[in-house]
């Protein structure tokens, strides 16, 4: 079953004000004539819409999978230790709202053993 990832307001602002500085980067640079550093800005641009657009969990067989643009964790349903609703922005890894669950991983390091997911809606 797939979840598309909660977003907030603030999150989208965020989202739409940096994409729509990059494109006034572009054009500025299309005037100067820096054509190289058009060629770095454009893929930023993209991943950033695509961590927008392509955001969700998907709970499968035997694992649950979290996918945020290019980057992503299966998570083992045995490795999880313990679930619960958090407001905290230390463990804000997957997150892109202020409503999240924290999820604490077995046999982790102390540093990814825990890890913040918004709350997924249908």
């Amino acid at each position: 079953m797939k979840y598309k990832i909660m977003k907030s307001q603030f999150t989208a602002l965020m989202f739409f004000v940096t994409n729509l500085y990059l494109v006034g980067m572009v054009f500025m640079l299309i005037i100067l004539e820096e054509y190289f550093a058009i060629l770095i800005l454009i893929p930023i641009a993209a991943i950033m819409l695509s961590m927008y657009k392509y955001a969700y969990i998907e709970f499968r067989e035997d694992e649950l999978f979290v996918r945020l643009s290019v980057f992503f964790k299966h998570i083992k349903y045995d490795n999880i230790e313990s679930v619960k609703p958090t407001k905290s922005f230390r463990k804000a890894s997957f997150s892109l709202s202020s409503e999240r669950v924290e999820i604490t991983l077995k046999g982790e390091s102390k540093f990814f053993k825990s890890m913040g997911f918004c709350y997924a809606k249908s």
